[in-house]
């Protein structure tokens, strides 16, 4: 006599649970490195700088922009881009 058994089991959530972990872990590693950069680091421009690549490189996103909103004497909200990062992955066509 000749048999056969087997098991099927799907995987892709815990799959999927064990990626969303690693990128959490990436993150968090990322956010404790910025914060000691900003931390310590004396030149502030500098340490912002550094800080966006790292976040911005953990996150796996192209851009990051910090904006600083002030407001008008007649109540306009007016908009500055005070520090941004770009991947070098971003291409010159898109700025």
């Amino acid at each position: 006599m000749i048999g056969l058994v087997g098991v099927s089991i799907d995987v892709t959530d815990r799959i999927r649970a064990e990626k969303a972990l690693q990128n959490k872990d990436i993150l968090l590693g990322g956010v404790a490195v910025a914060t000691n950069i900003l931390l310590t680091e004396t030149n502030l421009n500098f340490a912002i700088n550094e800080t966006l690549e790292l976040l911005g490189a953990a996150t796996r996103v192209d851009r990051v922009y910090i904006i600083e909103i002030n407001e008008s004497e007649i109540g306009k909200h007016l908009e500055s881009r005070r520090f941004k990062w770009a991947s070098r992955f971003y291409h010159i066509a898109d700025r």
